[in-house]
């Protein structure tokens, strides 16, 4: 994986370790190739940044799918909640404007569709 393009997956919110993050990474430019990939629940992009690195590298495409409204464990009062995420006007979570700057600041909006 590209180190610029590791840089922004490690910058990026989110619960995959590196380890896991980096196997993603491989095993999606052996597979990339043959058409495009669909990525269920994207959080806040950090996975997306290890597909997206993927798709970059064979000339691919990831397409994810997400609610951005968070799992049971991210909403208020649960162990994973993250105030930051939360759009002030609803009072709701919404990651979706942060996956849309962690796909852009990687360079990736090309191969990364939301």
């Amino acid at each position: 994986m590209p180190p610029d393009l590791l840089a922004h997956a490690l910058a990026a919110k989110g619960f995959m370790p590196t380890d896991e993050g980096e196997l993603l990474h491989r095993v999606a430019v052996d597979h990339l190739g043959a058409g495009p990939a669909l990525e269920i629940g994207t959080y806040c992009g950090k996975s997306a940044i290890y597909l997206g690195a993927a798709a970059d590298a064979v000339d691919s495409t990831v397409f994810t799918l997400d609610h951005h409204r968070g799992s049971e464990e991210n909403q208020a009062g649960w162990e994973h909640h993250d105030p930051t995420v939360v759009d002030p006007e609803i009072g709701l979570m919404d990651t979706l404007p942060t996956f849309r700057r962690t796909v852009q600041r990687a360079g990736l909006e090309h191969r990364v569709v939301a």
